[in-house]
């Protein structure tokens, strides 16, 4: 009998599979304390499995596709692979997507110490899987896809980037901050090898210069093309994905002081910022509050921190940024403050009259669910 994959959904894992199993780590290269979490969330955060394994999954969603799988109907395999949502493209278990023309799908997915991501063709039979014990694995991830596919000559190759020499003029018209049509400040800067995407509190991303105006991110692939001196357009091999505007000199946005240090000068300017510009996209709770849940999604929670506890000295009748500011501090393992921070959370939300009432319910199960894994985590300690 040919046995499809050897996959498991048991936390913790039985002691004859536990010496097989990869010890998580942080982005510093740390080991995650105990190795490795153990989550409630079965289906979410619990599945064990090796690149292999994953990967004889999706080829054989693919074969069921073609009417060839011994294992998948050919009905669920067209039922994960239809999009019932056109804007993500998410479909039963897996994302659905185009690259240079090509039908793509996959999923990606990531706890504590470890990610993982898997890219197949909807027909061509071809693409990879990719895990990492690492929280450094996304920032590798594209690159090694776009050079495994470019090896193999696969369909949805991306064209090879092709690096352009720049005179000095030429590289200093095109240094400068900008921000985000969502409001998130960055930089391109000059380094001894080139330039470079720099964003707060995230290492520098190497920007490849393709033309006279228009740079390409090593990391992914994403484009930057200047349309003018002033305004950037974002795309991917598809499509537009976005487009930034150049600050003005003088304009230091919130985010790049905090990354700059000094956490009350910093406040003190972003609330100048609110005094003199209260409609400014640079200085909003919601922006602050959504750009360090990426900082933790990318594995610094140090500086979500520093950002989070800015914005509730800012915004200091603000539950969500309390309530973000909680997360994170479970995640730095700072259960006493995290419980303190939750429950300072739940007092804002029902304290405030603005809210609806259906919101504020969901939102506040959500929060007393959060809470209470911390104190029982608290517990076990």
């Amino acid at each position: 009998m040919r046995v499809l994959c050897v996959a498991l959904y048991e936390q913790p894992l039985p002691a004859h599979r536990l010496v097989h199993a990869a010890a998580g780590h942080h982005p510093d290269g740390s080991v995650v304390p105990g190795k490795r979490h153990v989550y409630p969330e079965m289906a979410a955060a619990s599945l064990w499995a090796t690149p292999t394994d994953l990967a004889r999954f999706f080829a054989e969603i693919a074969l069921a596709r073609a009417n060839r799988s011994k294992h998948v109907s050919h009905a669920i395999a067209e039922a994960m692979t239809t999009a019932v949502d056109t804007d993500s493209g998410a479909g039963l278990g897996v994302f659905m997507w185009k690259r240079n023309g090509a039908a793509l799908f996959g999923h990606g997915g990531a706890d504590e110490g470890f990610q993982a991501n898997a890219t197949a063709s909807l027909e061509g039979g071809y693409g990879i899987v990719v895990m990492a014990n690492s929280g450094n694995g996304f920032r590798l991830f594209p690159e090694l896809e776009r050079t495994v596919f470019a090896a193999m000559g696969w369909p949805a190759a991306d064209p090879p980037i092709v690096r352009v020499a720049l005179d000095s003029v030429q590289r200093d018209r095109l240094l400068g901050s900008f921000r985000l049509e969502n409001g998130v400040p960055f930089s391109i800067t000059a380094t001894p090898d080139g330039l470079a995407l720099s964003r707060p509190f995230l290492d520098p991303l190497e920007l490849v210069p393709v033309s006279a105006d228009r740079l390409v991110r090593i990391d992914n692939g994403q484009r930057y093309t200047f349309t003018t001196s002033d305004a950037l357009e974002l795309s991917d091999a598809e499509r537009k994905v976005g487009s930034a505007l150049r600050l003005p000199a003088s304009a230091k946005p919130p985010l790049f002081d905090l990354a700059d240090g000094g956490f009350e000068e910093a406040v003190a300017a972003w609330q100048d910022l609110l005094r003199r510009e209260p409609a400014s996209p640079l200085a909003t709770e919601e922006l602050h509050v959504r750009y360090a849940s990426e900082l933790m999604s990318e594995g610094r929670v140090d500086g979500a921190l520093v950002v989070l506890r800015a914005a509730v000295a800012v915004f200091p009748d603000s539950w969500d940024a309390v309530a973000v500011l909680a997360i994170a501090l479970a995640a730095n393992g700072d259960d006493v403050a995290a419980i303190a921070s939750f429950e300072r959370a739940l007092g804002k939300l029902n304290a405030n009259p603005q809210i609806p009432a259906a919101l504020k319910a969901g939102w506040r199960t959500e929060l007393q669910g959060e809470l209470a894994k911390v104190r029982v985590r608290g517990r076990l300690k």
